[in-house]
């Protein structure tokens, strides 16, 4: 069994949720680079797929069990955890990674507000992992008061951390509507913000198409600054009753 390799998920066929922030695990086995070159014409999801040849035979198994296996292990941990297990530090990282990576395809660092903004929201995300962690280490050694209340606040917020930003990180066609199959800016960082700074650095600074397209960058960094902000006056508020309850400093 080779080494499984981890990337994060774009908006596209059939991650129709990712949009709202519904998160998702997508686990799939693949060919090796030497198959594809020489017996399958880069066909990446098999040369039969979506047609009639596309039967049951062409099942492994013995794979499609660890798969199985797999989802029932997540789901059966899942609806029998109490704190929900996201990593909203780890989103929050990848928001900045992003911001960083783009802010350097533009000359004039069109991004730096943004930015700062989002190394805001990464002290709350780091308060709120610190709390989650202190009350995991609490419920397994005291009773402790307001544990539901508790509970719910932490829940509520890593929901809300969650589905604030996944759609600014992975979509182009925004939160209800539904990117294009295979969309090739979907799988660039924060293709909303991609899109218009890499048409800028295309352009003749002041023309008439370059403004229109400085135009869109604005609205594009207005949306992704009022999600950031947002999450931000959220966990404001609830941090601090959560760390009432826990009597976190």
């Amino acid at each position: 069994m080779e080494k499984p390799v981890k990337k994060y998920v774009y908006k596209g066929g059939d991650a129709s949720f990712l949009g709202v922030g519904v998160p998702y695990v997508h686990v799939y086995t693949t060919y090796t680079e030497e198959e594809l070159r020489t017996k399958l014409s880069w066909a990446t999801l098999s040369p039969w797929i979506h047609s009639e040849e596309d039967s049951i035979d062409k099942v492994d198994k013995e794979l499609f069990e660890m798969h199985l296996k797999f989802y029932a292990i997540l789901i059966l941990r899942l609806c029998n955890v109490e704190i929900l297990p996201y990593n909203v530090a780890a989103i929050v990282n990848k928001l900045i990674e992003d911001l960083r990576t783009i802010n350097m395809l533009s000359d004039e660092r069109l991004l730096f507000d943004v930015l700062q903004l989002a190394e805001k929201l990464k002290e709350y995300s780091l308060e709120l992992e610190k709390c989650k962690k202190e009350l995991e280490r609490r419920v397994k050694n005291e009773k402790l008061k307001g544990y539901s209340e508790v509970v719910e606040l932490v829940n509520k917020s890593l929901i809300k951390v969650n589905r604030s930003l996944s759609h600014i990180l992975k979509t182009v066609a925004g939160k209800y509507e539904q990117d294009p199959y295979d969309y090739t800016f979907v799988k660039k960082p924060i293709p909303r913000l991609y899109i218009p700074i890499k048409k800028l650095n295309e352009l003749q600074k002041g023309s008439h198409e370059y403004l229109l397209w400085y135009t869109k960058l604005l609205r594009e960094k207005n949306v992704v600054i009022d999600h950031i902000q947002n999450t931000i006056d959220y966990l404001k508020i609830t941090l601090t009753r959560i760390k009432e309850i826990i009597n976190l400093q």
